[in-house]
């Protein structure tokens, strides 16, 4: 037999510690590129390196059309933007002025894969949570919440094709 392989559990918060913690991300007195591009991770439930490499040309009015080639499945992804992240992505255009990327670093290339982690350590979290950890909070708290179907929570999260969701 093929032992099964083992599951890696994230650090995240609990919901309960939500409140504090967007309280402290708002008070970040880092580069406020950074504390929009964690919110905007956390409010579109997608992988960091999704968000990291986002290219203005992939938004269409309240849609993100994320590239097959960037999702850890190799299909296009949809992801809805609520009026917060629209909000968020405002903002964030006004910091990129014309650069290709949402989230433009240095050298002409985007944010790197610790950016956000360590701002998270700035503000006290160091060991506590992941950014990849929030998926895992956002899948609890909508899921626990009874008011979204696990389905539609699932293909959200990237986890489950299109088609898949009745």
């Amino acid at each position: 037999l093929k032992p099964s392989p083992r599951v890696k559990h994230l650090a995240a918060l609990k919901a309960g510690e939500l409140p504090e913690f967007f309280a402290k991300l708002a008070r970040y007195d880092g580069e406020r590129q950074t504390a929009l591009a964690i919110e905007f991770t956390m409010r579109t439930m997608v992988r960091t390196g999704e968000v990291r490499f986002a290219r203005w040309a992939e938004f269409e009015g309240d849609l993100w059309r994320i590239p097959a080639e960037r999702m850890k499945r190799g299909l296009e992804h949809l992801v809805p933007l609520a009026p917060q992240a629209l909000n968020i992505l405002a903002q964030l255009k006004a910091i990129a002025g014309d650069s290709e990327w949402v989230l433009p670093g240095a050298k002409g290339k985007p944010i790197s894969e610790n950016t956000m982690l360590y701002a998270c350590y700035r503000m006290g979290y160091a060991g506590r949570i992941t950014i990849h950890g929030m998926r895992s909070l956002a899948s609890t708290v909508l899921n626990e919440s009874g008011l979204w179907s696990p389905d539609a929570i699932e293909r959200q999260l990237a986890h489950t094709p299109a088609d898949a969701v009745s």
